[in-house]
């Protein structure tokens, strides 16, 4: 056998080597373990985490070529092929097949969501399942993503992850990534001549697990008023008007009165309810119910100072926002202070002098064409309020201020762009299919886009598959009643 194997030559070796059982039955067995580590850690964490480890990992597409390449050898060693070769051949060629479709679906292949409202400028943009770190360059603007998802390669303080930041020459570390955060907001007193007038209000109710508490900052945008659960809101202002408020049907004005006094007014659903002047540590009546306000604390000069805390990853907690812990570092290795960023959200951090806007978010991809919502539609079943189906009519366009074209999405009836059959033959237009939606809200809804480029070859090679696999079976049998028929007749 040595020598026969001698007389063959370094090629028809190298050919009987690579397309070997032996080889084919390593590679198979390496991919099954990577592929039951991936559910283990699919189920233990999250998806995300399989597909970086696992699905998205180097090692493991060399591991899918080096498949391909022993399903190729292993049918160029059958070479000349024969009759009896078919299905062994047709079968290797339909895997090798399905395999390039589904390496082309990953590497060139789209996913995300596109959420869009009735009314507003069409998008060109869709956010993926990943997150991603950004930071806005201090000298041009420019936002870059620093292409690291903290979710999936969690970050920990001995073993932080070190960015380099474009434009600078100054270093982000992330050391810590947190899927529940609690954000609370205080008031503090602040340094004289650079604060603002400032107080804690807090209402309570008979139907209120629990009471509420607001701090507001008198002419900040973000911190002058204070929404509850989107019936409700606080207002702290200059000064009181009689105009109706349109904030939410139940609305509080707080507007100081001078000598530590706070004039208010309690509108409900337009209406003036009740109104007056309160003190420091003084309840009064709303007008709303069992509704009582009391001024909990009155600052002159205040300054509002986030605090976040990190939450226990169970039920109580789902809807809370992720973040992560990060700080700046200059080149001479000093130091910031450390800060969380919360799921979309900017913070300024600083060291030194220096100062870059950090933020964490879903990842963004852009498209080749615009994309508004027309209307949205949920026709129920007649009788109930169970939805029967889900109706949006889109329009696209390669200009936002052209015409478009549109288009009309149903269940199980996805849009298609750019329209014509032969593109989505080949799996080169984008499809849009109903994602979710909103009961309260039906001038917004969120579609998932997909584009799989790969499909044609998966639909291809899971045909010569089950083709080759029917071959091999049918030639066994005819073999097989062959062998039966000449036994027959060679018996006396």
């Amino acid at each position: 056998m040595t020598e026969l194997r001698h007389r063959e030559g370094f090629f028809p070796q190298l050919v009987r080597s690579l397309g070997s059982i032996e080889l084919a039955m390593l590679l198979l067995g390496v991919l099954a373990v990577g592929c039951a580590i991936a559910t283990f850690a699919e189920s233990r964490f999250d998806a995300r985490a399989a597909q970086i480890w696992i699905y998205d990992a180097p090692w493991f597409h060399a591991w899918l070529l080096l498949l391909c390449l022993n399903l190729f050898f292993a049918t160029v060693s059958r070479w000349p092929w024969q009759k009896r070769h078919a299905g062994f051949v047709i079968t290797h060629a339909g895997i090798i097949t399905l395999l390039a479709g589904a390496w082309i679906g990953r590497a060139f292949g789209v996913e995300g969501f596109a959420e869009l409202r009735k009314g507003e400028m069409p998008i060109n943009r869709l956010v993926t399942g990943e997150m991603t770190v950004l930071a806005r360059s201090p000298k041009t603007g420019t936002v870059y993503s620093l292409e690291y998802d903290p979710t999936a390669k969690k970050p920990t303080e001995r073993r932080p992850r070190k960015l380099a930041l474009p434009e600078t020459d100054l270093r982000l570390v992330v050391d810590r990534y947190a899927e529940h955060l609690d954000l609370s907001v205080e008031l503090v007193p602040a340094p004289a001549g650079q604060g603002a007038p400032g107080l804690v209000v807090r209402l309570k109710s008979g139907m209120l697990p629990q009471p509420i508490e607001a701090s507001l900052l008198l002419g900040d945008p973000e911190h002058a008023v204070f929404n509850f659960f989107g019936m409700g809101a606080i207002l702290w202002v200059e000064k009181l008007v009689k105009t109706p408020p349109t904030e939410a049907p139940l609305t509080l004005r707080l507007a100081s009165a001078g000598g530590g006094k706070i004039a208010w007014q309690s509108w409900r659903s337009g209406k003036l309810a009740n109104q007056g002047v309160a003190s420091e540590g003084k309840s009064f009546a709303t007008g709303w119910a069992d509704w009582q306000a009391e001024i909990l604390r009155l600052l002159p000069s205040a300054q509002i100072e986030e605090r976040v805390r990190e939450m226990p990853s169970d039920a109580a907690h789902a809807g809370t926002p992720a973040g992560l812990r990060a700080r700046l570092v200059e080149p001479s290795g000093k130091s910031g202070a450390p800060a969380w960023v919360l799921d979309g959200r900017w913070r300024d951090l600083e060291a030194g002098t220096n100062v870059i806007t950090v933020g964490f978010g879903g990842r963004t991809r852009g498209l080749p064409f615009w994309v508004g919502l027309e209307s949205f539609s949920v026709p129920r079943a007649e009788g109930t309020d169970r939805p029967e189906n889900f109706i949006s009519t889109l329009r696209f366009m390669d200009d936002p201020h052209q015409p478009g074209y549109s288009a009309r999405i149903e269940m199980n009836h996805p849009a298609e762009y750019p329209a014509g059959w032969w593109r989505s033959a080949l799996g080169l237009n984008y499809k849009f299919s109903q994602s979710s939606w909103d009961p309260d809200d039906l001038d917004r809804t969120t579609l998932q886009v997909l584009r799989d480029p790969g499909w044609p070859l998966k639909w291809i090679g899971s045909i010569l598959v089950v083709a080759g696999i029917f071959i091999v079976f049918a030639v066994r049998g005819q073999r097989a009643d062959l062998a039966t028929a000449q036994t027959q007749i060679s018996k006396p």
